[in-house]
Protein backbone atom coordinates (compact mmCIF):
# COMPACT_ATOMS: atom_id res chain seq x y z
CA UNK A 1 0.00 0.00 0.00
CA UNK A 2 2.83 2.39 0.92
CA UNK A 3 4.71 1.67 -2.34
CA UNK A 4 1.51 2.27 -4.33
CA UNK A 5 1.11 5.67 -2.64
CA UNK A 6 4.75 6.53 -3.39
CA UNK A 7 4.30 5.52 -7.03
CA UNK A 8 1.15 7.62 -7.34
CA UNK A 9 2.93 10.59 -5.76
CA UNK A 10 5.91 10.22 -8.12
CA UNK A 11 3.64 10.04 -11.17
CA UNK A 12 1.73 13.11 -10.00
CA UNK A 13 4.95 15.08 -9.47
CA UNK A 14 6.23 14.14 -12.93
CA UNK A 15 2.90 15.16 -14.46
CA UNK A 16 2.89 18.50 -12.63
CA UNK A 17 6.51 19.24 -13.51
CA UNK A 18 5.92 18.54 -17.19
CA UNK A 19 2.99 20.97 -17.20
CA UNK A 20 4.87 23.90 -15.70
CA UNK A 21 6.87 24.97 -18.74
CA UNK A 22 5.24 28.31 -19.53
CA UNK A 23 7.21 28.67 -22.76
CA UNK A 24 5.20 25.87 -24.35
CA UNK A 25 2.04 25.86 -22.28
CA UNK A 26 1.27 29.57 -22.18
CA UNK A 27 -0.14 31.81 -19.52
CA UNK A 28 -2.66 30.56 -16.96
CA UNK A 29 -6.03 32.10 -17.81
CA UNK A 30 -9.24 31.73 -15.89
CA UNK A 31 -12.49 33.47 -15.46
CA UNK A 32 -16.22 33.27 -15.22
CA UNK A 33 -19.16 32.83 -17.55
CA UNK A 34 -22.66 33.92 -16.66
CA UNK A 35 -25.88 33.40 -18.61
CA UNK A 36 -28.68 35.86 -17.88
CA UNK A 37 -26.95 36.95 -14.68
CA UNK A 38 -26.40 33.45 -13.24
CA UNK A 39 -23.25 31.27 -13.39
CA UNK A 40 -23.34 28.96 -16.43
CA UNK A 41 -23.61 25.59 -14.68
CA UNK A 42 -22.02 23.45 -17.42
CA UNK A 43 -20.58 24.21 -20.80
CA UNK A 44 -17.38 24.65 -22.75
CA UNK A 45 -15.26 27.58 -23.84
CA UNK A 46 -12.76 27.66 -26.69
CA UNK A 47 -10.17 30.24 -27.65
CA UNK A 48 -9.30 30.24 -31.36
CA UNK A 49 -6.12 32.22 -32.21
CA UNK A 50 -6.66 35.16 -34.55
CA UNK A 51 -3.23 34.52 -36.10
CA UNK A 52 -2.87 31.66 -38.58
CA UNK A 53 -0.87 28.72 -37.34
CA UNK A 54 -2.11 28.72 -33.78
CA UNK A 55 -4.08 25.90 -32.25
CA UNK A 56 -7.45 26.35 -30.53
CA UNK A 57 -7.52 25.68 -26.81
CA UNK A 58 -10.56 24.91 -24.73
CA UNK A 59 -11.82 24.10 -21.28
CA UNK A 60 -14.93 22.92 -19.50
CA UNK A 61 -17.06 25.44 -17.64
CA UNK A 62 -18.29 24.21 -14.25
CA UNK A 63 -20.42 26.39 -11.97
CA UNK A 64 -19.52 29.41 -14.09
CA UNK A 65 -15.74 28.95 -13.81
CA UNK A 66 -13.07 27.87 -16.32
CA UNK A 67 -9.25 27.66 -16.35
CA UNK A 68 -6.71 26.87 -19.07
CA UNK A 69 -3.32 27.94 -20.44
CA UNK A 70 -3.03 30.22 -23.46
CA UNK A 71 -0.17 31.78 -25.36
CA UNK A 72 -0.24 35.58 -25.50
CA UNK A 73 -2.25 37.00 -28.39
CA UNK A 74 -5.70 37.79 -29.72
CA UNK A 75 -8.43 35.13 -29.72
CA UNK A 76 -11.95 34.57 -30.91
CA UNK A 77 -13.97 33.03 -28.06
CA UNK A 78 -16.76 30.47 -28.43
CA UNK A 79 -18.99 29.38 -25.56
CA UNK A 80 -21.35 26.42 -25.79
CA UNK A 81 -23.87 24.84 -23.45
CA UNK A 82 -26.43 22.12 -24.05
CA UNK A 83 -29.48 20.91 -22.22
CA UNK A 84 -31.75 17.93 -22.56
CA UNK A 85 -34.53 18.60 -25.04
CA UNK A 86 -36.62 15.49 -24.86
CA UNK A 87 -36.07 11.85 -25.63
CA UNK A 88 -35.41 10.25 -29.01
CA UNK A 89 -37.32 6.96 -29.00
CA UNK A 90 -35.74 5.89 -32.30
CA UNK A 91 -32.32 5.56 -30.68
CA UNK A 92 -33.53 5.21 -27.09
CA UNK A 93 -31.46 8.16 -25.86
CA UNK A 94 -31.95 11.70 -24.62
CA UNK A 95 -31.85 14.49 -27.19
CA UNK A 96 -29.78 17.60 -26.45
CA UNK A 97 -29.87 21.14 -27.82
CA UNK A 98 -27.46 24.07 -27.85
CA UNK A 99 -29.31 26.75 -25.92
CA UNK A 100 -26.90 29.68 -26.05
CA UNK A 101 -27.45 32.01 -29.02
CA UNK A 102 -25.17 31.60 -32.05
CA UNK A 103 -23.64 35.02 -31.31
CA UNK A 104 -21.65 33.25 -28.57
CA UNK A 105 -20.54 30.18 -30.55
CA UNK A 106 -21.10 29.49 -34.29
CA UNK A 107 -21.36 33.21 -35.15
CA UNK A 108 -19.37 34.53 -32.22
CA UNK A 109 -18.45 38.14 -31.74
CA UNK A 110 -16.60 37.45 -28.48
CA UNK A 111 -12.86 38.18 -28.36
CA UNK A 112 -10.05 38.12 -25.81
CA UNK A 113 -6.55 39.60 -25.76
CA UNK A 114 -4.08 37.64 -23.63
CA UNK A 115 -1.07 39.79 -22.60
CA UNK A 116 2.51 38.53 -22.30
CA UNK A 117 3.31 37.44 -18.77
CA UNK A 118 -0.14 38.39 -17.58
CA UNK A 119 -2.61 36.29 -15.72
CA UNK A 120 -5.91 37.73 -16.89
CA UNK A 121 -9.23 36.85 -15.36
CA UNK A 122 -11.79 37.11 -18.14
CA UNK A 123 -15.48 37.41 -17.31
CA UNK A 124 -18.06 36.74 -20.02
CA UNK A 125 -21.56 37.94 -19.18
CA UNK A 126 -23.86 36.35 -21.76
CA UNK A 127 -27.15 38.11 -22.40
CA UNK A 128 -29.20 38.86 -25.49
CA UNK A 129 -26.35 40.97 -26.90
CA UNK A 130 -22.68 39.86 -26.76
CA UNK A 131 -20.21 41.75 -24.59
CA UNK A 132 -16.45 41.96 -24.43
CA UNK A 133 -14.83 40.41 -21.36
CA UNK A 134 -14.44 42.53 -18.24
CA UNK A 135 -10.88 42.72 -16.94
Amino acid sequence: MVSLCRLATAVALIFLASGCDSSTKGTPVGGTVTWRGEPLQEGSISFDPADAGGHPEGADIRNGVYTLNLRPGKYTVKIRATRQAGFDKAINAPRFEQYLPAQYNDKTTLTADIPSGGNPALAFALVDEPTTPAK
